[in-house]
């Protein structure tokens, strides 16, 4: 059941109405149940002890999310979140020797800032050429200008699904085949973490390589939880660096390396959170998430139409936009209306100038971010309204 006004939603205090989905969506009792009570079990008999117990529940989460995204349960790796999962992948794949000379990377606009600032930190370790494409008219990555950035030895095209300041959704689809046309062979991965639990995902039909989330986000489990999903037939290519447990190399030879995606774990996990992640996503696989994408849909309609009321407010991104409406105020500044905002109820996120590569025509200013999720109550989108009224008071 969705919180209600007054619902304390995980925090400290109680909040009226909760439109923070995609930082940290508030998880359900039923998650933190199950967490709570792995972390009982852990006090009574020990930790490893506790693990080897939900063996067998912790490969049922994999399981889930995989059914989630429409992959293969060997294809995930259970991380400790979105950056976690690239920093993996990224190791895993730049490190190889080919790519001693130098490698070419093609990113969207949107890449969010902890992966670029990743590859930046790779280029200091060896020769790296990042590439930006340019975004479109509609907010999108330019498809002609992808395109024709990809060369045939373009080592890694870095799409995003959502970007994080507002809600339009990149045609992941297109975008990859556009740029596969150009390169084959290339690896592609695909950011879906504000994608992941609001939207149904067929990473298969899309055509990536590799896509990665967090947990916290629109899919609802707890902080330090993220997947990582990696195509099968990639995986045996890949040596990640931080080698799972009973893996070791013997002269040059790498022994003991899972032949799944697990080879992506390490030995060290939050075993409770990843049992209330498994709850999380198997609650919104349960709802169905074409429902969920059209709850999520509805409700970021119903939140636009509330700006729409307020004269003062000046939406940003388009209405196709979902799961994320951005606004600015004629006359406060994001940071303080989004404070005034919580001291009224609402939990919102203030979203500071381009935390992404570069600002594309679409607009990319400091903003106040709402981010409705399937759960969101007409009560909640009414306490909006009413705060939003109080503010240009």
């Amino acid at each position: 059941m969705a919180p209600g006004p007054g619902a304390t939603h995980g925090y400290c205090r109680a909040v009226d109405a909760f439109f923070n989905h995609a930082g940290a969506s508030p998880p359900t009792d039923a998650v933190v149940e199950r967490m709570i009570r792995h972390l009982r079990r852990e006090q009574e008999i020990g930790g490893y002890e506790a693990a080897a117990e939900v063996a067998d529940e912790v490969a049922g989460v994999r399981a889930t999310i995989a059914d989630a995204i429409g992959a293969r349960p060997d294809e995930i790796a259970l991380t400790a979140g979105a950056t976690d999962a690239w920093e993996r992948l990224a190791w895993a794949y730049l490190s190889q020797r080919r790519f001693d000379s130098g490698a070419t990377i093609v990113v969207d606009p949107f890449t969010y800032v902890s992966m670029w600032t990743s590859l930046q930190r790779w280029n200091v370790l060896r020769p790296l050429t990042i590439v930006v494409a340019e975004s479109a008219p509609d907010g999108t990555v330019d498809l002609d200008s992808l395109s024709s950035l990809v060369e045939p030895d373009t080592a890694m095209v870095l799409l995003t699904h959502i970007p994080t300041h507002c809600g339009t959704v990149t045609p992941a689809a297109a975008a990859i085949a556009a740029a596969r046309a150009s390169a084959p062979e290339v690896l592609i991965a695909l950011d879906v973490a504000q994608s992941a639990g609001q939207m149904a995902l067929d990473v298969r039909a899309l055509g990536s390589d590799v896509a990665f989330a967090p947990g916290r986000k629109f899919l609802r489990g707890p902080r330090g939880t993220g997947f990582l999903h990696v195509r099968h037939e990639l995986i045996p290519t890949l040596a990640p660096l931080g080698l799972p447990f009973g893996a070791r190399y013997e002269g040059d030879e790498l022994l003991g390396m899972p032949g799944d995606a697990t080879r992506f774990e390490v030995f060290e996990r939050p075993i409770a959170s990843l049992l209330g992640f498994g709850v999380a996503v198997g609650q919104l696989v349960e709802r169905g998430l074409e429902t969920v994408e059209s709850e999520v849909t509805a409700r970021s309609d119903e939140v636009r139409a509330v700006l729409d009321r307020h004269a003062s407010l000046v939406p940003l991104g388009t209405r196709a936009d979902r799961g994320i409406v951005s606004f600015t105020h004629q006359h406060v500044t994001p940071d303080v209306v989004a404070v005034r905002l919580a001291e009224l109820g609402v939990a919102t996120r203030f979203i500071p100038g381009a935390p992404t590569v570069t600002d594309g025509p679409a607009g990319f200013e400091p903003s106040v971010r709402l981010s409705p999720h399937h759960c969101t109550t007409a009560e909640e989108i009414a306490v909006l309204d009413e705060a939003l009224s109080r503010l240009d008071a």
